[in-house]
């Protein structure tokens, strides 16, 4: 994890680790999970920019901080136009020309897009989903774009 302190346009960090979580859990309103970042050396401060403002001595408590904790996901995660999620958390899947309704596990939604885990069952690199709103059959034979289903190229990624 990389803790950073800004004062006077000026930017200064530390190296720490996580912790642990508090049992909080997850804001909804502040998007944050309560969590504690250990620094084992809070005087080894590093200076990120070329101002004249001095480094603050230490790391101490009561400061208000920024925290980035870099993590590796164990699941892979695809992000599709929210659009296409349907009622019940599906999408009418794209492949081999045909629509197939299945089931997907979103886990973030943002700025027109929803992230969902990554299964080769549902979803796989590359498969298109249907964004329009219209009725289908499963398993249909898809239509063009100008005779009623509308899909998006390319959009599981």
């Amino acid at each position: 994890a990389r803790v950073s302190y800004e004062v006077g346009g000026e930017r200064f960090s530390w190296a720490g680790r996580l912790s642990r979580y508090e049992n909080a859990g997850f804001d909804e309103m502040t998007r944050m999970v309560p969590c504690r970042i250990r620094v084992d050396d809070p005087f080894a401060v590093q200076a990120e920019g070329e101002g004249g403002v001095f480094a603050p001595p230490a790391l101490v408590r009561g400061m208000f901080v920024s925290v980035e904790v870099q993590v590796d996901p164990q699941r892979v995660l695809w992000e599709i136009p929210e659009d296409a999620l349907r009622p019940g958390d599906r999408v009418a899947r794209v492949r081999d020309g045909k629509l197939k309704m299945v089931s997907v596990q979103p886990v973030d939604a943002q700025d027109g897009t929803v992230i969902v885990l990554a299964d080769a069952e549902t979803l796989k690199l590359g498969d298109r989903v249907a964004v329009s709103p219209t009725p289908f059959l499963e398993n249909a034979p898809l239509t063009t774009q100008g005779e009623g289903v509308e899909v998006e190229e390319q959009v599981v990624r």
